[in-house]
């Protein structure tokens, strides 16, 4: 998924799949310019996936603010 650049519209999407699948190890999100509120959805669905290893969020505009959310 990484490189298509779907900003926060398929955030939800995404998000929704973290939570549910639980088969998923790692996902590509490198280049989609998804913002801090698209990051807090995301990390909110990574609360429920043990599983997910591997998340590449490189390459977005989640700022320093989303940074530390997703480290929190």
């Amino acid at each position: 998924l990484g490189g298509i650049h779907f900003k926060d519209i398929c955030a939800t999407e995404i998000a929704e799949i973290i939570k549910e699948n639980h088969t998923l190890t790692e996902i590509d999100l490198n280049e989609n310019k998804i913002s801090f509120d698209g990051m807090k959805l995301i990390v909110n669905a990574l609360k429920n996936n043990t599983n997910l290893k591997t998340i590449n969020l490189n390459t977005n505009e989640i700022g320093d603010e989303g940074t530390k959310f997703f480290a929190e």
